[in-house]
């Protein structure tokens, strides 16, 4: 009796898995402007967390709950968190005001 293995398909699923991230609806770079910022998780069933001090986030950083209005310089990194443990990479922008 041959034995079914999961380990094609875990390699065919395991790039998607490393690279999930939270992602930013406007690019970094140079602003001119105001905006609202959206943060969308790449990933069902979990919350963002965000810092902007430039340090990793953690589960007890600030929680990402709606749009924000960006209208100076800042740098945002942000992750998602399920259970207290973070399951995605972290995600860094800059927008900066000249």
């Amino acid at each position: 009796m041959k034995r079914k293995t999961f380990l094609p398909l875990f390699l065919t699923l395991l790039p998607a898995l490393l690279s999930a991230q939270p992602t930013f609806n406007v690019p970094h770079g140079l602003c001119r402007s105001p905006f609202m910022l959206k943060i969308t998780p790449s990933q069902r069933g979990t919350e963002i967390r965000y810092t902007t001090d430039c340090s990793e986030p953690t589960a007890q950083s600030t929680l990402y709950k709606s749009t924000q209005y960006v209208r100076s310089s800042l740098i945002l990194r942000a992750a998602e968190f399920k259970d207290g443990q973070r399951v995605s990479d972290i995600t860094t922008a800059s927008y900066i005001y000249p």
